[in-house]
């Protein structure tokens, strides 16, 4: 049997790791190469991301990318917390 996630519930993981960590927007828009205001759009699950967006996030995050996709954030799976921003 296969999960669907959806894009929204992908968002709010990413959401709630970023807040989780202490950063902000800007900082994780820039890692992107995005603009601020088009990350929002991402958190708020209007626009899709692209795999390699979840790699660099995850990255940064020092999470595997497959926590993006639990039902909710499981913040006791991060390695070492970026130091915030």
């Amino acid at each position: 049997m296969s999960t669907v996630i959806s894009l929204k519930k992908v968002a709010n993981n990413v959401r709630a790791w970023r807040e989780h960590l202490g950063l902000k927007q800007h900082v994780v828009a820039d890692e992107l190469g995005v603009r601020r205001e088009w990350y929002v759009k991402l958190e708020n699950g209007q626009v899709g991301f692209k795999v390699e967006q979840l790699l660099v996030i995850a990255h940064l995050f020092q999470i595997s990318p497959e926590a993006f996709f639990k039902e909710k954030p499981e913040f006791d799976q991060q390695k070492n917390a970026p130091p915030p921003n």
